[in-house]
């Protein structure tokens, strides 16, 4: 599923990624981008990468993070 997320990067940005991610991932209203904004970065051929981090319990998990990678 993709899912728009509130996303504020190293840099300061604050911006609106699309990433794709698990139907059963939980996502908050907003998480940390790694690094630069694709702005910032001056490549805008990138692809959104989501990390993930386990709930309490183990069985869910959150998306917590967001990287820009090229492709």
């Amino acid at each position: 599923m993709l899912a728009t997320v509130h996303t504020i990067f190293d840099c300061k940005h604050e911006k609106a990624i699309e990433v794709a991610v698990d139907d059963d991932t939980e996502i908050p209203a907003q998480v940390r981008g790694l690094g630069k904004c694709p702005d910032c970065r001056g490549n805008f051929e990138l692809i959104a990468v989501s990390g993930v981090a386990p709930l309490p319990g183990g069985k869910r998990v959150v998306l917590d993070t967001i990287m820009m990678m090229p492709i």
